[in-house]
């Protein structure tokens, strides 16, 4: 028995060598389109990338009115603000920005001023992008704080956020509601900002939120000199309180000091007159922390005057960190992607229209002849299904001409070897003759 099993196994091994060639065609027929399937989700993903950008870019412009070149030179712009060295900003985040700015009728020009400084103060604060693009706009257009010099703002602005609470990244969401509330008291310029960081840190020491401190600023800045107001400034105090306001503006005063002075004076004559005056909770909650935290508020607003090289000594710590390090990496290849998608974008658009119609006949043919759909299902899952099929037909057989040699010994070792063959058999009839059976 031993020597039978030993000349089966000699005879074997021709068979052996000839199963060995189907299953590497098969197994290089696998491995070429897993390749194939790579690189085209490799095609896709790229070209998805510069069609995203593409796409947001002509929203953009559209909003802009902007040129097909002026287009292409933002792009440009974009990519080089995106390094490490610049604002390490994404492209798209950046893009957001800009979308927001020139959204909200900021110029062109003064979009492209600004954006290097916002990327900055985002990747130094981690504040949002867009949310720093829209408090830009209420600095240059509200408070009328000129492009050039809105880097030296966000640098008191992150002055005051290090002296409390509210943080430059906090503050860039409320202060497109803020800043034209305090224009209406009267107030523009540095001192208009310097004003809103400093008192939004006392305000939130009398809350228990930012938002909440930034609500009680709001009310108190809209409700300041309401008609209400005035009546009891002139009725109880015998205050004029629009002359007073009136001459602080013309003698180049703060009116949100005035107003805390005018308020701290009608309290002489009566302790109860802030809760008279105003009888709003969070306007009161705003005034009894500007009077309670009175020095605090003054020193930060000191602090804020002279306040430079805040945004980029911040960057620098940030730019230290493995996260911004990986940010950097992840934006040079969104960047690569972008450049080898977007030759493709043409090409493939044209492919792709040229299609469509088509397609379009397809879809009315569909809706008019079932036995079409069909037809055309049995074709496609033909072209797919039998190449394969036939291959592993092949390697069965192969298989079986390899193993037949040991017919008699895999019988007495072991009989579940038997069945499993005779299962390859049957399937292999079954495929070779399924016409027949159909017939």
């Amino acid at each position: 028995a031993i020597r039978r099993a030993g000349h089966d196994l000699e005879g074997m091994r021709p068979r052996l060598t000839d199963l060995l060639g189907p299953l590497g065609q098969v197994a290089g027929g696998f491995g070429g389109l897993m390749t194939a399937a790579g690189a085209l989700a490799g095609i896709g993903k790229v070209v998805g990338v510069a069609g995203d950008l593409q796409y947001k870019l002509a929203e953009t412009g559209i909003t802009a009115d902007m040129s097909a070149a002026q287009i292409a030179g933002l792009k440009a712009r974009l990519v080089e603000l995106s390094h490490a060295d610049q604002t390490n900003q994404s492209v798209g985040d950046l893009q957001r920005g800009y979308q927001a700015m020139v959204a909200a009728g900021l110029d062109n020009s003064a979009a492209r001023d600004v954006l290097p400084a916002l990327g900055r103060a985002a990747t130094a604060t981690q504040a949002d992008m867009e949310d720093l693009a829209k408090t830009a706009v209420v600095l240059i257009d509200t408070l009328k704080i000129a492009p050039g010099n809105l880097a030296a703002e966000l640098d008191r602005l992150a002055s005051a956020g290090k002296a409390g609470k509210f943080e430059l990244k906090d503050m860039a969401a409320y202060l497109p509601e803020l800043a034209p509330a305090i224009k209406q008291l009267g107030l523009q310029g540095t001192e208009a900002v310097i004003t809103l960081g400093a008192a939004l840190q006392v305000a939130a020491k009398g809350a228990g939120l930012n938002s909440q401190a930034a609500n009680n600023m709001l009310n108190f800045l809209t409700k300041a000199d309401a008609s209400d107001a005035v009546k009891k400034f002139k009725k109880n105090f015998h205050i004029d309180l629009r002359a007073v306001l009136g001459d602080a503006i013309k003698n180049s005063e703060n009116p949100f000091d005035v107003m805390m002075e005018v308020i701290a004076k009608a309290e002489k004559q009566d302790k109860h007159a802030m809760k008279d005056l105003y009888q709003d909770q969070q306007v009161g909650a705003l005034l009894r922390a500007v009077k309670e935290f009175r020095d605090d508020y003054n020193k930060i607003k000191e602090k804020m005057k002279d306040a430079h090289g805040v945004i980029n000594a911040d960057y620098s710590i940030m730019m230290a960190t493995f996260n911004e390090k990986a940010k950097a990496g992840r934006n040079a290849l969104g960047s690569l992607g972008e450049a080898l998608g977007a030759p493709l974008l043409g090409p493939l658009g044209g492919a792709i229209a040229a299609v469509t119609p088509f397609i379009d006949q397809l879809t009315v043919l569909a809706n008019h002849s079932p036995a079409t759909v069909m037809a055309l299902t049995g074709i496609t899952t033909a072209l797919l299904v039998v190449p394969p099929v036939i291959g592993a037909v092949r390697l069965a057989w192969v298989a079986l001409q390899a193993v037949g040699g040991l017919s008699s010994l895999a019988a007495a070792a072991n009989p579940l070897v038997l069945a499993l063959m005779g299962v390859v058999v049957v399937g292999a009839l079954i495929i070779d003759n399924r016409g027949a059976v159909k017939g």
